[in-house]
């Protein structure tokens, strides 16, 4: 075991669709599962845009690491 699985971006869709709200916890339930497939022993989530994501990112158990101004995520262990 080892490494990361790091997740770039998510965008949201401004228009009205039936998976509104459902997406991100797909898309990061998806991102683990693969993440533990390939033994990545952490998902990395890159360059949250404010704050609010940050909050909402840490709901689903998710730490926000900051390492300076340009570098900082939140991370998920899996191990």
């Amino acid at each position: 075991m080892g490494g990361h699985l790091r997740l770039d971006f998510a965008e949201a869709n401004p228009s009205e669709n039936p998976l509104k709200g459902r997406i991100i916890p797909i898309i990061l339930s998806a991102g683990e599962l693969y993440a533990s497939i390939i033994g990545a022993s952490e998902i990395r989530l890159i360059d949250p845009i404010d704050s609010k994501l940050v909050n909402y990112y840490s709901s689903f158990g998710y730490r926000y690491v900051s390492h300076n101004v340009k570098k900082h995520y939140l991370v998920k262990d899996l191990t």
